[in-house]
Protein backbone atom coordinates (compact mmCIF):
# COMPACT_ATOMS: atom_id res chain seq x y z
CA UNK A 1 0.00 0.00 0.00
CA UNK A 2 1.28 3.44 -0.94
CA UNK A 3 1.17 6.49 1.31
CA UNK A 4 -0.50 8.30 -1.59
CA UNK A 5 -3.44 5.87 -1.90
CA UNK A 6 -5.84 8.04 0.08
CA UNK A 7 -4.94 11.24 -1.80
CA UNK A 8 -7.01 10.36 -4.86
CA UNK A 9 -10.78 10.51 -5.12
CA UNK A 10 -12.96 7.69 -6.45
CA UNK A 11 -13.05 7.56 -10.25
CA UNK A 12 -16.29 6.42 -11.87
CA UNK A 13 -15.75 4.89 -15.31
CA UNK A 14 -18.33 3.93 -17.90
CA UNK A 15 -18.43 0.22 -18.74
CA UNK A 16 -20.37 0.64 -22.00
CA UNK A 17 -17.25 -0.04 -24.06
CA UNK A 18 -16.03 -2.94 -21.87
CA UNK A 19 -17.94 -5.61 -23.76
CA UNK A 20 -17.58 -6.71 -27.35
CA UNK A 21 -20.75 -7.95 -28.97
CA UNK A 22 -20.39 -11.30 -30.71
CA UNK A 23 -20.99 -11.82 -34.42
CA UNK A 24 -21.01 -15.63 -34.24
CA UNK A 25 -18.01 -15.86 -36.59
CA UNK A 26 -14.21 -16.23 -36.55
CA UNK A 27 -14.10 -12.44 -36.30
CA UNK A 28 -14.92 -12.77 -32.58
CA UNK A 29 -11.84 -14.90 -31.94
CA UNK A 30 -9.65 -12.54 -33.96
CA UNK A 31 -10.72 -9.54 -31.88
CA UNK A 32 -11.29 -10.91 -28.39
CA UNK A 33 -10.47 -13.23 -25.53
CA UNK A 34 -12.31 -15.56 -23.15
CA UNK A 35 -13.34 -14.51 -19.66
CA UNK A 36 -14.88 -16.60 -16.92
CA UNK A 37 -18.43 -15.32 -16.40
CA UNK A 38 -20.79 -15.06 -13.45
CA UNK A 39 -21.78 -18.74 -13.79
CA UNK A 40 -18.21 -20.12 -14.17
CA UNK A 41 -18.65 -20.61 -17.91
CA UNK A 42 -16.20 -19.13 -20.39
CA UNK A 43 -17.49 -16.22 -22.49
CA UNK A 44 -15.83 -14.75 -25.55
CA UNK A 45 -15.42 -11.00 -25.20
CA UNK A 46 -14.84 -10.36 -28.88
CA UNK A 47 -16.59 -8.95 -31.93
CA UNK A 48 -17.82 -5.40 -32.44
CA UNK A 49 -17.51 -2.92 -29.57
CA UNK A 50 -18.98 0.49 -28.74
CA UNK A 51 -16.11 2.25 -30.42
CA UNK A 52 -14.99 3.10 -33.95
CA UNK A 53 -14.58 -0.13 -35.91
CA UNK A 54 -12.75 0.85 -39.10
CA UNK A 55 -12.91 -1.32 -42.23
CA UNK A 56 -10.68 -0.16 -45.08
CA UNK A 57 -9.71 -1.58 -48.44
CA UNK A 58 -9.51 -0.94 -52.15
CA UNK A 59 -12.60 -1.04 -54.37
CA UNK A 60 -14.01 -4.54 -54.68
CA UNK A 61 -12.36 -6.00 -51.57
CA UNK A 62 -15.70 -6.63 -49.79
CA UNK A 63 -15.19 -4.16 -46.95
CA UNK A 64 -18.87 -3.14 -47.25
CA UNK A 65 -20.13 -6.73 -47.49
CA UNK A 66 -18.07 -7.80 -44.51
CA UNK A 67 -18.92 -4.82 -42.29
CA UNK A 68 -22.62 -4.87 -43.21
CA UNK A 69 -22.77 -8.64 -42.69
CA UNK A 70 -21.03 -8.61 -39.31
CA UNK A 71 -23.25 -5.72 -38.24
CA UNK A 72 -26.39 -7.58 -39.33
CA UNK A 73 -25.33 -10.71 -37.42
CA UNK A 74 -24.74 -8.62 -34.30
CA UNK A 75 -28.14 -7.00 -34.76
CA UNK A 76 -29.77 -10.43 -34.92
CA UNK A 77 -28.04 -11.79 -31.81
CA UNK A 78 -28.73 -8.77 -29.61
CA UNK A 79 -32.10 -7.81 -31.13
CA UNK A 80 -31.12 -4.22 -31.63
CA UNK A 81 -31.22 -1.58 -34.39
CA UNK A 82 -28.84 -1.22 -37.31
CA UNK A 83 -28.56 2.12 -39.13
CA UNK A 84 -26.76 2.04 -42.47
CA UNK A 85 -25.75 5.42 -43.87
CA UNK A 86 -25.22 4.36 -47.46
CA UNK A 87 -23.15 7.18 -48.94
CA UNK A 88 -22.62 5.28 -52.18
CA UNK A 89 -26.35 4.57 -52.58
CA UNK A 90 -25.56 1.00 -53.57
CA UNK A 91 -26.65 -1.24 -50.69
CA UNK A 92 -30.25 -0.07 -50.91
CA UNK A 93 -30.62 -2.35 -53.92
CA UNK A 94 -29.54 -5.37 -51.87
CA UNK A 95 -31.48 -5.20 -48.60
CA UNK A 96 -32.31 -8.91 -48.77
CA UNK A 97 -28.59 -9.61 -49.16
CA UNK A 98 -27.89 -8.04 -45.76
CA UNK A 99 -30.54 -10.25 -44.17
CA UNK A 100 -29.23 -13.40 -45.85
CA UNK A 101 -25.76 -12.82 -44.39
CA UNK A 102 -27.26 -13.59 -40.97
CA UNK A 103 -27.70 -17.22 -42.14
CA UNK A 104 -28.66 -19.29 -39.06
CA UNK A 105 -29.46 -16.12 -37.11
CA UNK A 106 -32.16 -14.97 -39.55
CA UNK A 107 -34.91 -16.38 -37.34
CA UNK A 108 -33.95 -13.87 -34.65
CA UNK A 109 -34.65 -10.91 -36.90
CA UNK A 110 -38.03 -9.28 -36.55
CA UNK A 111 -39.92 -7.70 -39.43
CA UNK A 112 -37.95 -4.47 -39.08
CA UNK A 113 -35.27 -4.03 -41.70
CA UNK A 114 -32.11 -2.02 -41.10
CA UNK A 115 -32.75 1.72 -41.16
CA UNK A 116 -31.36 2.82 -44.51
CA UNK A 117 -30.16 6.41 -44.64
CA UNK A 118 -29.37 7.67 -48.15
CA UNK A 119 -26.11 9.53 -48.62
CA UNK A 120 -24.97 12.00 -51.22
CA UNK A 121 -26.97 15.23 -51.24
CA UNK A 122 -29.60 13.90 -48.81
CA UNK A 123 -27.74 12.95 -45.64
CA UNK A 124 -24.39 14.71 -45.76
CA UNK A 125 -22.10 14.93 -42.71
CA UNK A 126 -23.88 17.70 -40.82
CA UNK A 127 -27.39 16.35 -41.45
CA UNK A 128 -26.43 12.81 -40.47
CA UNK A 129 -24.75 14.15 -37.33
CA UNK A 130 -28.03 15.85 -36.34
CA UNK A 131 -29.80 12.51 -36.92
CA UNK A 132 -27.32 10.75 -34.59
CA UNK A 133 -27.63 13.47 -31.93
CA UNK A 134 -31.40 13.07 -31.91
CA UNK A 135 -31.03 9.31 -31.45
CA UNK A 136 -28.51 9.77 -28.61
CA UNK A 137 -30.84 12.17 -26.79
CA UNK A 138 -33.69 9.66 -27.02
CA UNK A 139 -31.44 6.86 -25.73
CA UNK A 140 -30.44 9.02 -22.78
CA UNK A 141 -34.10 9.60 -21.88
CA UNK A 142 -34.78 5.85 -21.93
CA UNK A 143 -31.42 4.71 -20.58
CA UNK A 144 -32.79 2.87 -17.54
CA UNK A 145 -35.07 0.78 -19.73
CA UNK A 146 -32.29 0.05 -22.22
CA UNK A 147 -29.77 -1.45 -19.79
CA UNK A 148 -28.88 -5.09 -20.39
CA UNK A 149 -27.00 -7.58 -18.22
CA UNK A 150 -23.87 -9.22 -19.59
CA UNK A 151 -22.26 -12.46 -18.40
CA UNK A 152 -19.04 -10.58 -17.55
CA UNK A 153 -18.19 -9.72 -13.95
CA UNK A 154 -17.00 -6.36 -12.66
CA UNK A 155 -13.82 -7.18 -10.68
CA UNK A 156 -14.47 -4.24 -8.33
CA UNK A 157 -18.00 -5.15 -7.30
CA UNK A 158 -18.20 -8.84 -8.15
CA UNK A 159 -21.50 -8.15 -9.90
CA UNK A 160 -22.50 -8.71 -13.52
CA UNK A 161 -21.62 -5.79 -15.76
CA UNK A 162 -24.61 -3.87 -17.10
CA UNK A 163 -24.36 -1.84 -20.29
CA UNK A 164 -26.75 0.07 -22.50
CA UNK A 165 -28.22 -1.88 -25.45
CA UNK A 166 -26.00 -0.92 -28.39
CA UNK A 167 -27.10 0.76 -31.59
CA UNK A 168 -25.20 -0.29 -34.71
CA UNK A 169 -24.35 2.68 -36.93
CA UNK A 170 -22.67 1.83 -40.22
CA UNK A 171 -21.19 4.69 -42.28
CA UNK A 172 -20.43 3.29 -45.72
CA UNK A 173 -18.27 5.04 -46.58
CA UNK A 174 -16.67 7.88 -44.66
CA UNK A 175 -14.51 8.55 -47.71
CA UNK A 176 -17.61 9.32 -49.79
CA UNK A 177 -19.40 11.37 -47.13
CA UNK A 178 -19.61 15.02 -48.13
CA UNK A 179 -19.75 18.06 -45.86
CA UNK A 180 -22.12 20.99 -46.34
CA UNK A 181 -19.43 23.26 -47.84
CA UNK A 182 -18.70 20.70 -50.51
CA UNK A 183 -22.35 20.47 -51.49
CA UNK A 184 -22.77 24.23 -51.46
CA UNK A 185 -19.72 24.98 -53.55
CA UNK A 186 -19.74 22.02 -55.92
CA UNK A 187 -23.38 21.01 -56.25
CA UNK A 188 -25.53 24.11 -56.00
CA UNK A 189 -23.68 26.78 -54.10
CA UNK A 190 -24.63 29.75 -56.20
CA UNK A 191 -27.92 31.10 -57.38
CA UNK A 192 -26.76 30.83 -60.97
CA UNK A 193 -25.81 27.17 -60.51
CA UNK A 194 -22.92 25.04 -59.34
CA UNK A 195 -19.54 26.65 -58.70
CA UNK A 196 -17.14 26.19 -61.63
CA UNK A 197 -14.09 24.00 -61.07
CA UNK A 198 -11.74 26.95 -61.36
CA UNK A 199 -13.50 28.76 -58.51
CA UNK A 200 -10.94 29.70 -55.85
CA UNK A 201 -13.20 28.33 -53.12
CA UNK A 202 -12.88 24.83 -54.58
CA UNK A 203 -9.24 24.71 -53.51
CA UNK A 204 -10.13 24.65 -49.83
CA UNK A 205 -12.88 22.01 -50.04
CA UNK A 206 -10.76 19.02 -49.06
CA UNK A 207 -9.11 20.93 -46.22
CA UNK A 208 -12.50 21.87 -44.77
CA UNK A 209 -13.89 18.36 -45.32
CA UNK A 210 -10.85 16.73 -43.69
CA UNK A 211 -11.02 19.01 -40.66
CA UNK A 212 -14.73 18.36 -40.17
CA UNK A 213 -14.36 14.60 -40.50
CA UNK A 214 -11.47 14.62 -38.04
CA UNK A 215 -13.53 16.50 -35.48
CA UNK A 216 -16.61 14.37 -36.14
CA UNK A 217 -14.82 11.03 -35.66
CA UNK A 218 -13.27 12.38 -32.47
CA UNK A 219 -16.70 13.36 -31.13
CA UNK A 220 -18.34 10.13 -32.32
CA UNK A 221 -15.76 8.01 -30.51
CA UNK A 222 -16.86 9.62 -27.23
CA UNK A 223 -20.54 9.32 -28.11
CA UNK A 224 -19.99 5.63 -28.82
CA UNK A 225 -18.90 5.00 -25.25
CA UNK A 226 -21.48 7.24 -23.61
CA UNK A 227 -24.54 6.19 -25.60
CA UNK A 228 -23.61 2.63 -26.59
CA UNK A 229 -22.95 3.06 -30.31
CA UNK A 230 -21.22 0.36 -32.34
CA UNK A 231 -19.70 2.60 -35.00
CA UNK A 232 -18.69 0.85 -38.22
CA UNK A 233 -16.95 3.11 -40.71
CA UNK A 234 -15.49 2.08 -44.05
CA UNK A 235 -12.83 3.95 -45.99
CA UNK A 236 -11.03 3.70 -49.32
CA UNK A 237 -7.45 2.43 -48.97
CA UNK A 238 -5.09 3.28 -51.80
CA UNK A 239 -1.53 4.15 -52.71
CA UNK A 240 -0.06 7.53 -51.88
CA UNK A 241 2.34 9.27 -54.21
CA UNK A 242 5.91 9.10 -53.01
CA UNK A 243 7.71 12.29 -54.01
CA UNK A 244 11.18 11.47 -52.69
CA UNK A 245 12.26 7.83 -53.25
CA UNK A 246 15.07 8.28 -50.71
CA UNK A 247 12.65 9.30 -47.94
CA UNK A 248 9.68 6.91 -48.12
CA UNK A 249 6.40 7.81 -46.49
CA UNK A 250 5.90 6.49 -42.98
CA UNK A 251 3.55 3.51 -42.80
CA UNK A 252 0.15 4.35 -41.31
CA UNK A 253 0.26 1.30 -39.06
CA UNK A 254 2.95 -1.20 -38.14
CA UNK A 255 1.25 -3.91 -40.21
CA UNK A 256 -0.05 -1.75 -43.06
CA UNK A 257 1.40 -1.29 -46.53
CA UNK A 258 4.20 1.12 -47.30
CA UNK A 259 2.93 4.26 -49.11
CA UNK A 260 -0.73 3.27 -48.65
CA UNK A 261 -3.27 5.45 -46.82
CA UNK A 262 -6.99 5.71 -46.13
CA UNK A 263 -8.31 8.57 -48.22
CA UNK A 264 -10.86 11.26 -47.41
CA UNK A 265 -11.46 10.32 -43.75
CA UNK A 266 -9.61 13.05 -41.86
CA UNK A 267 -6.24 12.83 -40.16
CA UNK A 268 -7.12 10.88 -36.99
CA UNK A 269 -9.22 8.01 -38.35
CA UNK A 270 -6.56 5.36 -37.73
CA UNK A 271 -5.71 6.73 -34.31
CA UNK A 272 -9.36 6.93 -33.19
CA UNK A 273 -10.31 3.48 -34.50
CA UNK A 274 -9.99 1.01 -31.63
CA UNK A 275 -10.34 -1.69 -34.27
CA UNK A 276 -8.76 -1.08 -37.67
CA UNK A 277 -9.28 -3.80 -40.28
CA UNK A 278 -7.86 -3.95 -43.80
CA UNK A 279 -9.39 -6.22 -46.46
CA UNK A 280 -7.83 -7.85 -49.52
CA UNK A 281 -9.66 -10.19 -51.90
CA UNK A 282 -8.81 -12.86 -54.48
CA UNK A 283 -11.27 -15.03 -56.46
CA UNK A 284 -11.62 -18.68 -55.39
CA UNK A 285 -11.59 -20.85 -58.49
CA UNK A 286 -10.76 -24.45 -59.28
CA UNK A 287 -8.32 -25.69 -61.92
CA UNK A 288 -11.02 -25.28 -64.60
CA UNK A 289 -11.62 -21.64 -63.78
CA UNK A 290 -14.99 -22.35 -62.14
CA UNK A 291 -16.03 -21.20 -58.67
CA UNK A 292 -14.27 -23.30 -56.04
CA UNK A 293 -17.49 -23.57 -54.03
CA UNK A 294 -20.16 -23.96 -56.70
CA UNK A 295 -23.78 -24.62 -55.79
CA UNK A 296 -25.18 -24.95 -59.30
CA UNK A 297 -26.11 -21.27 -59.53
CA UNK A 298 -22.72 -19.69 -58.86
CA UNK A 299 -20.86 -17.60 -61.42
CA UNK A 300 -17.24 -18.52 -62.06
CA UNK A 301 -15.93 -15.36 -60.38
CA UNK A 302 -18.59 -14.99 -57.70
CA UNK A 303 -16.76 -16.49 -54.70
CA UNK A 304 -13.79 -14.69 -53.14
CA UNK A 305 -11.41 -15.23 -50.28
CA UNK A 306 -11.32 -12.00 -48.28
CA UNK A 307 -8.27 -11.69 -46.05
CA UNK A 308 -9.16 -9.66 -42.97
CA UNK A 309 -5.93 -8.10 -41.75
CA UNK A 310 -6.17 -6.62 -38.26
CA UNK A 311 -3.74 -3.72 -38.34
CA UNK A 312 -4.86 -2.26 -35.00
CA UNK A 313 -6.81 -3.80 -32.15
CA UNK A 314 -7.03 -2.75 -28.52
CA UNK A 315 -8.60 -6.02 -27.33
CA UNK A 316 -6.48 -8.65 -29.11
CA UNK A 317 -3.21 -9.14 -30.95
CA UNK A 318 -2.82 -7.00 -34.06
CA UNK A 319 -1.05 -8.35 -37.14
CA UNK A 320 -3.25 -11.42 -37.64
CA UNK A 321 -4.93 -12.33 -40.94
CA UNK A 322 -8.17 -14.30 -41.05
CA UNK A 323 -9.60 -15.55 -44.36
CA UNK A 324 -13.34 -15.08 -44.87
CA UNK A 325 -15.40 -16.20 -47.83
CA UNK A 326 -17.66 -13.70 -49.58
CA UNK A 327 -19.90 -13.84 -52.62
CA UNK A 328 -20.50 -10.92 -54.96
CA UNK A 329 -24.14 -11.99 -55.07
CA UNK A 330 -24.78 -13.11 -51.48
CA UNK A 331 -22.16 -11.26 -49.41
CA UNK A 332 -20.55 -12.81 -46.34
CA UNK A 333 -20.84 -16.62 -46.24
CA UNK A 334 -20.17 -17.53 -42.62
CA UNK A 335 -20.63 -21.32 -42.68
CA UNK A 336 -18.54 -21.58 -45.85
CA UNK A 337 -15.87 -19.43 -44.18
CA UNK A 338 -15.59 -22.03 -41.42
CA UNK A 339 -15.30 -24.88 -43.94
CA UNK A 340 -12.72 -22.95 -45.98
CA UNK A 341 -10.62 -22.31 -42.87
CA UNK A 342 -10.57 -26.04 -42.04
CA UNK A 343 -9.84 -26.90 -45.67
CA UNK A 344 -6.81 -24.60 -45.71
CA UNK A 345 -5.41 -26.51 -42.72
CA UNK A 346 -5.51 -29.87 -44.49
CA UNK A 347 -9.06 -30.56 -43.26
CA UNK A 348 -8.12 -30.31 -39.60
CA UNK A 349 -10.82 -31.80 -37.39
CA UNK A 350 -12.08 -34.22 -40.07
CA UNK A 351 -11.88 -38.00 -39.86
CA UNK A 352 -9.43 -37.93 -42.78
CA UNK A 353 -7.73 -35.37 -45.00
CA UNK A 354 -9.42 -36.62 -48.17
CA UNK A 355 -9.62 -33.63 -50.52
CA UNK A 356 -12.73 -34.83 -52.34
CA UNK A 357 -15.07 -35.89 -49.53
CA UNK A 358 -14.84 -35.24 -45.81
CA UNK A 359 -16.58 -36.13 -42.57
CA UNK A 360 -16.24 -33.83 -39.59
CA UNK A 361 -15.26 -35.66 -36.42
CA UNK A 362 -18.25 -34.07 -34.67
CA UNK A 363 -20.71 -35.35 -37.31
CA UNK A 364 -18.99 -38.38 -38.86
CA UNK A 365 -22.21 -39.63 -40.45
CA UNK A 366 -22.44 -36.63 -42.84
CA UNK A 367 -20.23 -36.42 -45.93
CA UNK A 368 -19.25 -32.98 -47.22
CA UNK A 369 -17.55 -31.72 -50.35
CA UNK A 370 -16.70 -28.26 -51.60
CA UNK A 371 -19.74 -28.23 -53.89
CA UNK A 372 -22.26 -29.53 -51.34
CA UNK A 373 -21.17 -27.87 -48.12
CA UNK A 374 -23.26 -24.71 -48.66
CA UNK A 375 -26.55 -26.56 -49.12
CA UNK A 376 -25.87 -29.10 -46.35
CA UNK A 377 -24.79 -26.47 -43.82
CA UNK A 378 -27.79 -24.24 -44.58
CA UNK A 379 -30.24 -27.08 -43.97
CA UNK A 380 -28.50 -28.94 -41.14
CA UNK A 381 -27.96 -27.02 -37.87
CA UNK A 382 -25.75 -29.78 -36.43
CA UNK A 383 -23.34 -29.56 -39.37
CA UNK A 384 -23.29 -25.78 -39.19
CA UNK A 385 -22.45 -25.86 -35.46
CA UNK A 386 -19.84 -28.58 -36.01
CA UNK A 387 -18.15 -26.42 -38.66
CA UNK A 388 -18.20 -23.46 -36.28
CA UNK A 389 -16.67 -25.39 -33.37
CA UNK A 390 -14.04 -27.13 -35.52
CA UNK A 391 -12.98 -23.88 -37.25
CA UNK A 392 -12.84 -22.11 -33.87
CA UNK A 393 -10.59 -24.79 -32.36
CA UNK A 394 -8.43 -24.69 -35.48
CA UNK A 395 -8.18 -20.89 -35.25
CA UNK A 396 -7.15 -21.04 -31.60
CA UNK A 397 -4.55 -23.68 -32.46
CA UNK A 398 -3.05 -21.45 -35.13
CA UNK A 399 -3.19 -18.06 -33.42
CA UNK A 400 -3.55 -18.23 -29.64
CA UNK A 401 -1.18 -18.94 -26.79
CA UNK A 402 -2.13 -22.40 -25.39
CA UNK A 403 -1.76 -21.05 -21.84
CA UNK A 404 -4.82 -18.87 -22.37
CA UNK A 405 -7.12 -21.89 -22.79
CA UNK A 406 -5.27 -24.41 -20.60
CA UNK A 407 -4.83 -26.85 -23.47
CA UNK A 408 -2.36 -27.15 -26.37
CA UNK A 409 -4.38 -27.98 -29.47
CA UNK A 410 -1.20 -28.40 -31.51
CA UNK A 411 0.08 -31.08 -29.19
CA UNK A 412 -2.83 -33.50 -29.12
CA UNK A 413 -5.88 -32.59 -31.24
CA UNK A 414 -6.63 -36.30 -31.69
CA UNK A 415 -7.52 -36.56 -28.00
CA UNK A 416 -10.41 -34.12 -28.43
CA UNK A 417 -11.94 -35.75 -31.48
CA UNK A 418 -11.40 -39.34 -30.30
CA UNK A 419 -13.17 -38.40 -27.09
CA UNK A 420 -16.11 -36.80 -28.90
CA UNK A 421 -16.43 -39.58 -31.49
CA UNK A 422 -16.63 -42.28 -28.84
CA UNK A 423 -20.05 -43.98 -28.70
CA UNK A 424 -20.20 -43.54 -24.93
CA UNK A 425 -19.99 -39.77 -25.39
CA UNK A 426 -22.76 -39.52 -27.97
CA UNK A 427 -25.05 -37.67 -25.54
CA UNK A 428 -22.35 -35.12 -24.81
CA UNK A 429 -21.70 -34.72 -28.53
CA UNK A 430 -25.39 -34.13 -29.17
CA UNK A 431 -25.50 -31.55 -26.38
CA UNK A 432 -22.53 -29.74 -27.89
CA UNK A 433 -24.09 -29.67 -31.36
CA UNK A 434 -27.36 -28.32 -29.93
CA UNK A 435 -25.59 -25.41 -28.20
CA UNK A 436 -24.73 -21.86 -29.24
CA UNK A 437 -21.34 -20.15 -28.95
CA UNK A 438 -22.34 -16.47 -28.60
CA UNK A 439 -23.31 -14.74 -25.37
CA UNK A 440 -26.74 -13.17 -24.97
CA UNK A 441 -28.39 -10.88 -22.41
CA UNK A 442 -31.70 -12.65 -22.92
CA UNK A 443 -33.23 -15.90 -21.74
CA UNK A 444 -32.43 -18.30 -24.57
CA UNK A 445 -33.92 -21.72 -25.31
CA UNK A 446 -30.66 -22.82 -26.89
CA UNK A 447 -28.03 -23.60 -24.21
CA UNK A 448 -24.67 -21.84 -24.23
CA UNK A 449 -21.35 -23.66 -24.55
CA UNK A 450 -18.13 -22.03 -25.70
CA UNK A 451 -15.22 -23.91 -27.26
CA UNK A 452 -13.26 -23.44 -24.01
CA UNK A 453 -16.15 -24.97 -22.05
CA UNK A 454 -15.98 -27.91 -24.46
CA UNK A 455 -12.23 -28.28 -23.89
CA UNK A 456 -12.78 -28.16 -20.12
CA UNK A 457 -15.35 -30.97 -20.38
CA UNK A 458 -12.89 -33.08 -22.36
CA UNK A 459 -10.06 -32.39 -19.90
CA UNK A 460 -12.30 -33.60 -17.07
CA UNK A 461 -12.82 -36.72 -19.15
Amino acid sequence: MSLLDDTFGTVEASLNNYCRFNTGSLFDLATGYFEKGYDDKWYLNGGLGCQINGFVGRNGTFKSSLSNGLGARTRAIYKTVQVINDQENSADQAKDRVESMCEELSDRLDDARPIWIPGGNQYYLEKFDAYVIDHCNKKREKQKDLMIETPFVDPKTGKRIRVILPTIIDVDSLTEMACLEELNKVTAGKKEGAAPLEDAAIKTIYMISGNKKTMWTQIMRRRAEEYGLILIMTGHYDEKMQIDPYHPNVKETMFGKQNWVVKGVGTKFKFLSSLYVRTEAVPLQDSNGEALYADGLTYSKDIFEVDVNIDRCKTAVAGTTTPFVCSQKDGLLNALTNYHYIRQDNFWGCTSNNKIKQQLALVPNVTLSRNTVRSIASSTPEVRRALEITASLCYIKNNWNPANIHYDLKEDPKKIFDFLMSDKNKTLRDDILASRGWWSPYEEEQPYMSVVDIIDLINKG
